[in-house]
């Protein structure tokens, strides 16, 4: 895949399911020759108002990219956009795998088991019910997969998300504040779970409210304010 041409991906999944797509350069990891994600230039319009400015960045197979910035700065819509959701209004988005936008209590019914909202996005990512024990197990659910979603807590709806994250085997996953509401041992057991996803090949995007003193250190961080993205040395 390594010399195969960057591709658009966009889609949307059916409604309760995992969301799977499909300015001045900004390289948030060492230049590469394929990266798995590109942005160039891009941009994201709401009618007249601009809320994600034009940003250029690569993003490598492997990497945690941390975002970071306060609520409204345009995390979610950088991270919607990169994962194809949203398409830019200027500038473009390519792509070589596939991407997954998970926040917390996305990607599960309400009513459904745990188990059974895991084995779902496993099926409907890649055609298979295959690692849902595993992925429950990484994410500290493994004795919770037979309640309802629910019921879940929100730190618990946290953990779920990492489940999923796991299960649908991504290239590219973007994750939306995984760590809301975690204490300090549920927060590094989320982010144990970041980096192992990584270290299997995925390019994973975190975004995070500007508390990050409990963030392991990560490949690249970025911040946005205003929806101006920049590197955070």
């Amino acid at each position: 895949m390594g010399q195969r041409a960057l591709t658009r991906r966009a889609g949307r999944p059916p409604p309760g399911s995992p969301e799977i797509a499909a300015g001045p350069i900004i390289c948030p990891v060492e230049d590469s020759d394929s990266p798995v994600l590109e942005l160039a230039g891009a941009g994201r319009r709401f009618g007249s108002r601009l809320v994600l400015h034009p940003v250029s960045l690569r993003v490598a197979r492997g990497t945690v990219c941390l975002v970071h910035g306060a609520n409204g700065s345009g995390k979610t819509t950088l991270l919607r956009v990169a994962a194809g959701l949203l398409s830019p209004s200027v500038g473009s988005r390519y792509a070589r795998e596939r991407a997954v936008y998970l926040r917390p209590g996305s990607g599960a019914r309400a009513r459904q088991r745990v188990a059974d909202a895991v084995r779902a996005a496993a099926v409907l990512a890649t055609g298979e019910a295959a690692g849902v024990a595993s992925a429950l197990a990484r994410a500290g659910l493994a004795d919770l997969a037979d309640r309802r979603v629910g019921a879940l807590s929100a730190g618990q709806r946290a953990r779920l998300l990492v489940a999923l994250a796991v299960v649908t085997q991504p290239g590219i996953a973007c994750l939306d504040e995984p760590t809301a509401h975690l204490d300090d041992a549920g927060a590094a057991a989320v982010w144990t779970a970041v980096r192992d996803l990584a270290d299997a090949g995925c390019a994973v995007l975190v975004a995070t409210p500007n508390r990050i003193e409990l963030t392991p250190e990560p490949d690249a961080r970025l911040r946005i304010a205003g929806g101006t993205v920049g590197v955070d040395r």
